[in-house]
Formats: C-alpha cells, sequence, structure tokens
C-alpha cells in the first residue's frame, strides 16, 4: 500500500499559518528597506556643541594644548551651566575645511583670521562675531620699522633690502598691508621688491635684528613694540616708525547667522565672562586675548575693505592660491558659494 499523505501541522490558536509568516517577514523587510518604521535619523540640533580653529591660528600654539583648555572650558560649562559641549575641537586646515565643517552642521562657531572671515563671508551669512580684546581694544596696528639711523627715508628706499615679518595671527593683515601699500605705489609684490623675506614667530626675532644692524626693517604690531620698549626703551629709542597701518581687527570668532541654535544663546554670555575663570583664560591664551566681547559686522569693515583694495590691486601680480604664506601675502580666490 502507498503510505498516506502526511497531515499538515495545524497552527496554534490564534497563531498565523507558515505562509502568512512567511509573508510578514518579507513584508518587514521591505519596509525596512524602502524606510518604514527606519529609526530617524539623527538630528543635529540635538548634538553637543562644538567648537572649530582655523590651524593659521596655531603659528605658535601646540594644538594639544588649545585642546586641553577647550575641554576644561567644555567641562565647566557643563557643570555649572548645564551647557552640552563637545570637548574636542576641531582643528580645520584650509578654507575648504572651514567652508565643509560649518556647511554641513560639523561645528557651531569657528575661530579664524580676519582674511579667512572675509573670504568665507562671500559663502556664507556669517555672526554674532566676537572679537578678542587686547590692551583695552579689539584691534591692532601695524609699524613698518628701520633703525634710527637708517638712510632710508621712504618706502621705495627699502627695494633690495631685508624685512623681518612678524608671524603671528595678531600680525595676519600686516603683510596684506604692506604688500597693498607697495602696489598703491606701484613697487611691485612683496617677495619681489624686497631682496629678503624672513618670517619669524618670535618678536625678538624680527625686532632685534633691525636694533643691531642685521636686518633693514622690520614689520610689526604696535602693541609688540610697545611692550618690547617697556622691557628696554633703548629698542624703542633705536628704531623708526617707517609706515604705520590703519587699527584693524586681526582675528574673530563668529557663527552662521540665522541658523538656530540653543548652544550658540547658551553660550554667547558666558563667552564674555571667560577672563573671570581659571578655565575661560586658557582659551583666551589661544585668541591671545585678554578678554572677548561680542560687536556688530561693522568693526571688520576696515579690514574687509583692505583685503578687497588687497585683491583688486594685486590681481595678475600675485601668484594664485591665496592666503598668506609663511608670513607673505598672497592673492585669496574667492570661496565658492
Amino acid at each position: 500500500m502507498m503510505p498516506s499523505p502526511r497531515p499538515a501541522r495545524r497552527a496554534e490558536a490564534g497563531g498565523l499559518r507558515p505562509p502568512t509568516v512567511r509573508w510578514a517577514v518579507a513584508l518587514a523587510l521591505v519596509a525596512g528597506w524602502v524606510g518604514w518604521g527606519a529609526p530617524p535619523e539623527p538630528d543635529p540640533s540635538n548634538r553637543p556643541g562644538r567648537v572649530a580653529f582655523s590651524s593659521s591660528l596655531f603659528v605658535d600654539i601646540n594644538e594639544n594644548d588649545a585642546r586641553a583648555a577647550v575641554a576644561g572650558w567644555a567641562e565647566a560649562m557643563s557643570q555649572e551651566h548645564g551647557i552640552r559641549f563637545d570637548p574636542d575641537p576641531l582643528i580645520l586646515d584650509g578654507m575648504a575645511a572651514i567652508l565643509r565643517a560649518l556647511r554641513e552642521n560639523q561645528v557651531d562657531a569657528v575661530a579664524l583670521t580676519t582674511e579667512e572671515c572675509w573670504r568665507l563671508d562671500q559663502a556664507l551669512p556669517l555672526g554674532p562675531f566676537i572679537f578678542g580684546i587686547r590692551g583695552g581694544v579689539t584691534t591692532e596696528q601695524y609699524l613698518l620699522l628701520v633703525a634710527q639711523d637708517s638712510p632710508v627715508k621712504q618706502l621705495a628706499d627699502l627695494r633690495g633690502h631685508s624685512l623681518a615679518v612678524f608671524q603671528n595671527p595678531r600680525a595676519s593683515l600686516a603683510p596684506v598691508w604692506l604688500e597693498t601699500r607697495l602696489a598703491q605705489a606701484g613697487l611691485g609684490r612683496l617677495e619681489q621688491f624686497f631682496g629678503e623675506v624672513k618670517p619669524n614667530p618670535k618678536l625678538t626675532g624680527v625686532v632685534l635684528p633691525v636694533f643691531f644692524h642685521q636686518a633693514d626693517a622690520c614689520l610689526v604690531t604696535r602693541l609688540g613694540l610697545e611692550t618690547m620698549s617697556e622691557l628696554n626703551p633703548q629698542v624703542g629709542r633705536q628704531v623708526r616708525v617707517l609706515a604705520a597701518s590703519p587699527a584693524l581687527v586681526p582675528s574673530v570668532f563668529c557663527f552662521v547667522r540665522g541658523r538656530a541654535s540653543t548652544f550658540r544663546e547658551q553660550v554667547l554670555p558666558e563667552i564674555t565672562q571667560l577672563h573671570r575663570t581659571p578655565a575661560g583664560r586658557q582659551v583666551l591664551l589661544l585668541f591671545q586675548s585678554d578678554r572677548l566681547e561680542e560687536y556688530p559686522k561693522s568693526y571688520l569693515e576696515g579690514a574687509f575693505q583692505l583685503l578687497a583694495a588687497h585683491r583688486r590691486l594685486c590681481e595678475g601680480v600675485l601668484a594664485d592660491g591665496g592666503g598668506v604664506t609663511n608670513g607673505v601675502a598672497t592673492a585669496s580666490p574667492p570661496v565658492a558659494r
């Protein structure tokens, strides 16, 4: 006899038959593929606040020290004010990296040189703006110095001579200013005009060579010269100002305007209080400032006008590439919108 067919297994009461189970599983997989029931994408606004620094600010500052200072500040903000603050800042190298980090909402704010801010402002709406205050002012003035007994009487007399340049974020606009002056006088670009250009991150390494007649001229900040003259009055007496720049804001800390940010609203009032706490004072060392204050964008107008004039006057004269390289200004191409 042929064996009788095996009876089908009966599902438990209230259960699903095997074909129904298979269809349910398939439907769940399809739902996952098309996004039904998929977990929502993380909301960038819910992440801890994060700040970034342009690598241009770290000429003479160790990046690890900068990270440690921000980490200490972030911990203090979290414990004292309940502000969610990522303790690990981004260090961004170049305009492309800065623009990408802000556009992709990787960071809430960035500290950068004014030249970088000017270029970034052409691509993103920026604000509010935070400025470092040093010596009671937000600006720096740049001085072109020669020895008191130097035969040089005007800028043109320095053709072929040596120039020492103070390479510092507070002096970031100094080469731009001097190169603009050269262009206005029809004297060419900085490196072509001078016989030798020597950047140095140490103020003493810039002023003292002029004092000892080892360099023909130097480019420094007025505040730097005043500080050296206080320590050694003879230095101040033995150098002479050949040209002086207008007062210019050298660096800035800014947000993206119009972007909702709980972190920004929480941290803005605390930024102006940095000088009151040990953790805050460590951060101020990064800005080479006594304290930070919020000011309108109009405070950048003088620097922005200089940068625009530099681009206009030096177009076709300077090499492409942009920014200040080794303390020497080069033309700055616009940032793509």
